[in-house]
C-alpha cells in the first residue's frame, strides 16, 4: 500500500537526503584534474547526486503531508462542493452539489452526493446574515447558506465560510477539510 509506505518510510527518506547532501558536500571538496576513470567517476557521482536531490527532497516534503490527507493513521472525512460555474461565484461557481468523502488509508470507504438544496432549504434554519457585499448584491434578506458560502476569492476564507454554514445547516461536525470542483476541474 502506497500510503503506509509513505507513511512509515519518511525518516528513511530524511536520512537519505541528508547523506546525499553530505556526499555532495564531500564531491565539492575533490578537486577536478584526476586521473580519467577517477574523474569520470566523480563527474557520474555528481551528476546522479544533482538529479536524484531535488526528486528525494519533494518526496520528504509531500510525504509528511500526502498520509494525512489520505487517512493514515486515522481516517479523514471531507466535504466536497461541486459548483456550477455557470452560476458564477469567486470559488468556481454556485455550490449545486455536495458530498461527503471519507478516506482511510487510502481507501474511499464513504462517499455520498446529493443536492444542495436537502440541507440548504429544510424548513427551521435559523437565519444567518450574509456578509454586506454579498447580501447587497445577491441574497438581499435571504438568509447565507452553504451553496452560496463561497463568496470570498481567497478559498483559505471561503472554505472556513462553507464549513460554518455546513456544520450549523446540518450539526456535522466531522469535517477535516473541504475540497471544491467546478466542471472544468473534472475535465
Amino acid at each position: 500500500d502506497l500510503v503506509e509506505l509513505m507513511a512509515t518510510t519518511t525518516d528513511l527518506a530524511r536520512e537519505a537526503s541528508a547523506r546525499i547532501t553530505a556526499a555532495k558536500a564531500e564531491l565539492d571538496l575533490v578537486t577536478g584534474g584526476l586521473v580519467g576513470p577517477l574523474d569520470d567517476v566523480r563527474l557520474l557521482m555528481r551528476e546522479r547526486t544533482d538529479r536524484y536531490t531535488p526528486l528525494l527532497e519533494a518526496y520528504v516534503e509531500v510525504a509528511d503531508v500526502i498520509p494525512s490527507i489520505l487517512g493514515w493513521p486515522t481516517p479523514k472525512r471531507y466535504l466536497v462542493l461541486a459548483q456550477d460555474n455557470l452560476e458564477l461565484r469567486t470559488t468556481g461557481g454556485l455550490g449545486g452539489v455536495y458530498g461527503i468523502v471519507k478516506l482511510d488509508r487510502g481507501s474511499v470507504i464513504e462517499r455520498t452526493f446529493r443536492n444542495i438544496a436537502v440541507i440548504d432549504y429544510q424548513p427551521g434554519h435559523r437565519y444567518i446574515e450574509p456578509p454586506p457585499a454579498l447580501k447587497g448584491h445577491l441574497l438581499g434578506e435571504t438568509s447565507w447558506q452553504v451553496a452560496d458560502g463561497g463568496w470570498s476569492p481567497d478559498f483559505p476564507t471561503a472554505a472556513q465560510d462553507i464549513l460554518r454554514l455546513y456544520e450549523i445547516e446540518t450539526g456535522d461536525t466531522g469535517i477535516d477539510g473541504i475540497i471544491a470542483l467546478t466542471p472544468h476541474a473534472i475535465d
